[in-house]
């Protein structure tokens, strides 16, 4: 298959979750919008079509967005759009202000990993390939990620 058609069938099939991270990493759905959209026209002008490099490129782009605003910890409310599916805890991180206090906690690292884990979906071996590191370290890291989340939101509530 030809490189631009397969990035045209990346673009199909993942933009949706593409902007939907960066719109929980940056909290404004404009500015996610954009960001995906660089991240594919990169993908095009690089002939890179992998998940991975996307969410890479995103992440790292979002990072650098969040960077240049001078705020790490901003996630607008935004966040709680679309997280029906997920578990428990994650689930309540993500649907309430509460949670989104929580989540400004973390550092941007563990927060982007957290969203990538548990919104878009991605495996150990998929983080691993993102993050440059091996699954059990993304283990490790997603555990730190959830019992630093887990002390805030009982810091927070009193359960």
């Amino acid at each position: 298959m030809e490189p631009t058609r397969l990035i045209e069938q990346n673009y199909e099939a993942h933009r949706e979750r593409l902007v939907g991270f960066c719109l929980r990493m940056l909290g404004d759905r404009a500015q996610a919008e954009d960001l995906a959209q660089d991240v594919f026209v990169k993908s095009l002008e690089e002939g890179r079509s992998e998940v991975g490099w996307l969410f890479t490129c995103a992440r790292n782009r979002c990072l650098d967005q969040l960077r240049r605003r001078g705020v790490w910890s901003k996630v607008s409310d935004a966040l709680s759009r679309g997280v029906a599916w997920m578990p428990g805890f994650e689930k309540e991180l993500v649907d309430n202000d509460l949670g989104f206090k929580v989540l400004q906690g973390l550092s941007p690292k563990l927060r982007s990993l957290l969203l990538l884990k548990t919104y878009a979906g991605f495996s150990y071996e998929e983080l691993a390939g993102i993050y440059e590191t091996t699954p059990e370290a993304i283990g490790v890291m997603l555990s730190r990620a959830r019992k630093k989340a887990r002390v805030a939101w009982k810091k927070e509530t009193g359960k």
